[in-house]
C-alpha cells in the first residue's frame, strides 16, 4: 500500500486560514459608512441644558445624547456672535485668521485661502449637507463652501424657518445620503430673538403669561441693549417672562433634535454616528446690564454647550471633561475620529486624547470680535478671564475675573490682583497681535455687499438700526 504523503499539520492550516481571513477583512472596503452630524444650536446658553445644571427639565433629548457621549463643561466659543463663531467652527481657526467678522453692515466673509472642513470632507468622499438659517450662516459670508447641498433661508423673525421644518429637510437629506459617508451641519435658529415658541411651549415656563408688558421687537431690543441709562432693563417680572419665552424655544428645539436622533436610532445608524451638539454663542439676560448678544465676551455669551457622541468604533473612557476647550477644536476631533487628516490650517487640536483620559496641555483660549459697542478681546486660563476693551488703550488695565471664586464674573479683581491682570494682558496681546500680524500678510476678504433685503433682515434680528 502506497504510503500517503505527510499532511500539513492542522494548526498550520488554521493559522493560514485565519491570516487570509484577517487580511481579506482588512483590505476589503468597510460596509460601515461614517455619518457625522453637527447640530449648531444658535444662541443656546450652556446653562439652558438640563445636563449642564438647569433644573427645569428643559432638554431631555439633548440630555440623553449627553449620557451616551461626552460632556465638555468648559467649552468656549471664539466670539459672542454668529459670524466669527461659526467661521471658527468650520475652519478650525481664529476669527482674525479666517476673516469672517465685522461691525454693523461692514461684514467680511471667510477668506478664500482658508479651507473649510466641509471642503476637505468632500474631497475625502463625504456627501456634505447643510440646512442653515439667517444671514450670518449663508453663502454671502462663505459658509456654504464645500457643501454638496446647502439649503439656506434668510430667515426673518416673522417668517423664520422653525426647527421642525429644518429637521424635516435634514431627514430628507438623510434618505438621499443612504450608503454614503455623510456630513450634516444642522443649524437651528429658534432660541434667537424674538422668542416666540410654538403653542405648547409658549407658556411652559411663563406661569401662564403669553406676552410681556414690554413687547420684544427689534426696536425694544436696541433699547434693552443700551442698558440701564435708558430706564432699562425691564421690570423683574418682564425679565422673568423673557427668560421663560427663551427657554420655551430651547425646549421646542430640543424636541426636534430628539426627533432626528430617533430617526437615526430606528434606522440603526445612531450607534455608529458621530454626533455633536454645540452653539455659536449664548445670550445675555442683563447679568452685566446688557441684553442679547454680540456686545460682550462674558461667559453668558462665550461659555457654550458642547456634547460629542462618538461612533461605537472609537474608544474613549471619559464622560465629563472639565478642561477648558475651544469650539474650534471640534473639527480636528471629528477628523481624527473618522480617520481624515487635518489640514495645516487647523489651529484647533483634537480632543480625543482627553476623551481617553490622557493628559492635556493647556489650550490658548482667545475670544475676539464684537458686533457692536467698543472692540473687545479676551483671554482665558483654567482659573482667570481677562477682558480688554479697546477704549482702555494698550497700557490700560481691563477686567479680571477669578472664575473659580466668581463664575458669574460679578467682581472685577484687576485692582486687587494687578500683577495677574498685567500677566494675562501680556499673554493676550502677544497671542492676539501675532494673529493680527499673520492676518495682515494674508489677502483682505472682499466686503460683503449687503442688499436692502439683507439689511432689512439684520434689522429684524436686532443687529443694526
Amino acid at each position: 500500500m502506497k504510503q500517503p504523503k505527510r499532511g500539513v499539520r492542522p494548526w498550520v492550516v488554521l493559522l493560514y486560514v485565519s491570516a487570509v481571513a484577517f487580511l481579506g477583512s482588512a483590505c476589503a472596503p468597510s460596509s460601515r459608512n461614517d455619518i457625522v452630524v453637527v447640530f449648531m444650536l444658535d444662541t443656546l446658553r450652556q446653562d439652558a441644558l438640563g445636563c449642564h445644571g438647569n433644573p427645569l427639565n428643559t432638554t431631555p433629548h439633548i440630555d440623553g445624547l449627553a449620557r451616551d457621549g461626552v460632556q465638555f463643561k468648559n467649552a468656549i466659543s471664539a466670539s459672542g456672535w454668529t459670524l466669527p463663531a461659526v467661521g471658527s467652527l468650520l475652519t478650525g481657526t481664529w476669527p482674525s485668521i479666517h476673516g469672517a467678522m465685522g461691525k454693523g453692515v461692514a461684514l467680511t466673509p471667510i477668506r478664500d485661502e482658508i479651507p473649510t472642513a466641509p471642503e476637505i470632507l468632500k474631497q475625502q468622499g463625504f456627501r456634505t449637507v447643510a440646512i442653515a438659517n439667517a444671514a450670518f450662516v449663508s453663502p454671502m459670508v462663505g459658509v456654504h463652501r464645500g457643501f454638496d447641498v446647502f439649503n439656506h433661508k434668510y430667515s426673518y423673525n416673522d417668517d423664520g424657518r422653525i426647527a421642525g421644518e429644518v429637521v424635516d429637510l435634514a431627514i430628507k437629506q438623510l434618505d438621499e445620503s443612504e450608503g454614503q459617508n455623510s456630513f450634516f451641519f444642522i443649524h437651528l435658529f429658534d432660541p434667537h430673538l424674538t422668542y416666540a415658541p410654538p403653542p405648547g411651549f409658549d407658556t411652559q415656563y411663563a406661569e401662564g403669561r403669553t406676552s410681556p408688558a414690554l413687547p420684544i421687537t427689534a426696536a425694544t431690543c436696541f433699547e434693552m441693549q443700551r442698558g440701564p441709562t435708558h430706564n432699562l432693563p425691564p421690570s423683574p417680572v418682564d425679565q422673568r417672562y423673557v427668560r421663560a419665552a427663551y427657554l420655551g424655544e430651547v425646549s421646542y428645539m430640543d424636541e426636534q433634535v430628539g426627533r432626528f436622533l430617533n430617526v437615526l436610532r430606528t434606522r440603526g445608524l445612531y450607534d455608529d454616528a458621530t454626533i455633536v451638539v454645540t452653539s455659536d454663542h449664548g445670550e445675555e439676560f442683563w447679568e452685566h446690564g446688557g441684553f442679547e448678544h454680540g456686545h460682550s465676551l462674558y461667559d453668558e455669551l462665550v461659555h457654550v454647550p458642547l456634547i460629542i457622541k462618538l461612533s461605537a468604533h472609537v474608544d474613549v473612557n471619559q464622560k465629563v471633561i472639565q478642561n477648558a476647550v475651544r469650539v474650534l477644536d471640534v473639527m480636528p476631533t471629528i477628523f481624527e475620529a473618522v480617520g481624515v487628516d487635518s489640514p495645516a490650517s487647523f489651529e484647533g487640536k483634537s480632543m480625543l486624547p482627553i476623551m481617553r483620559g490622557e493628559r492635556d496641555e493647556a489650550r490658548a483660549i482667545l475670544m475676539e470680535s464684537t458686533l457692536y459697542g467698543p472692540p473687545k478681546i479676551a483671554w482665558r486660563t483654567e482659573r482667570y478671564k481677562y477682558i480688554h476693551d479697546a477704549t482702555a488703550g494698550p497700557d490700560g488695565i481691563g477686567e479680571l475675573y477669578d472664575l473659580q471664586a466668581d463664575p458669574g464674573e460679578s467682581q472685577n479683581v484687576s485692582a486687587q490682583q494687578l500683577e495677574t491682570a498685567k500677566r494675562l494682558r501680556k499673554q493676550l496681546f502677544d497671542f492676539y497681535f501675532e494673529l493680527r500680524r499673520r492676518s495682515d500678510q494674508m489677502s483682505a476678504p472682499d466686503p460683503v455687499d449687503l442688499s436692502p433685503t439683507r439689511i432689512r433682515q439684520l434689522k429684524s434680528l436686532g443687529y443694526i438700526r
